[in-house]
């Protein structure tokens, strides 16, 4: 089974750097593909929608793609996605996690969050993604989400593509495995003040004896 994890920047920050550089080495130590894309803004939307484009254009090579945000990072080395994720995603297209942060900051446990997403190489996985892309173009109420409000792509998806596709899309209810500041597998450092992963990544580093190394690439600002 081929394996990929993408992450895509606009802009490269201490944060990033250090968050790819653990998932690289996670990919490296597990035998997975993994590719880190610099971004180019689109003309008729804000960078964050660029994950729909690249996750299409990524799967090509793999059976199953794992997208990251920049701020998400492989926190534990020694699980493995076929184990841990796809085992659980029941063969759907597609499979991501309740839009729960933490246990006090569940912002909606019944929407998706999607910034770590599981992709199965197969056909409606892609209508999936190019609907979704398609959302703000062809929904007038969608239309604001394409600049100026937050949340710009998970709104579209959980407001057209979730309820379209809920049969083809696993949500796991077991957030804190793929997403969450803390959680267990997938670590998604969701925030919003300036720097603010670079700081909580800090703090892990830190912490963790075999992420020391890391702590450098995290002072270069």
């Amino acid at each position: 089974m081929r394996i990929k994890i993408l992450q895509s920047y606009f802009e490269m920050k201490a944060g990033y750097k250090a968050a790819s550089a653990i998932t690289l080495d996670y990919c490296e130590r597990q035998k997975y593909l993994y590719s880190l894309v610099k971004a180019n803004k689109p003309p008729d939307r804000e960078v964050y929608w660029i994950k729909c484009q690249e996750m299409l254009a990524h799967l090509y090579d793999c059976d199953y793609l794992l997208w990251l945000d920049m701020d998400a990072f492989v926190y534990n080395h020694e699980l493995r996605i076929e184990e841990e994720l796809i085992r659980r995603s029941e063969q759907l297209p597609v499979m991501m996690a309740a839009d729960v942060a933490d246990e006090s900051n569940r912002h909606s446990p019944i929407e998706a969050n999607t910034g770590v997403i599981l992709v199965k190489n197969c056909e409606t996985a892609k209508a999936i993604l190019n609907e979704w892309w398609q959302v703000p173009l062809v929904y007038p109420d969608y239309e604001k989400y394409r600049y100026d409000e937050l949340w710009f792509d998970q709104s579209c998806f959980n407001g057209v593509i979730l309820p379209k596709y809920r049969d083809s899309i696993k949500l796991l209810p077991d957030y804190y495995l793929m997403n969450g500041h803390y959680g267990t597998f997938i670590r998604h450092l969701s925030g919003h003040q300036e720097n603010y992963t670079a700081k909580e990544l800090r703090k892990i580093c830190e912490r963790r004896s075999a992420f020391h190394k890391y702590l450098p690439l995290l002072e270069e600002g």
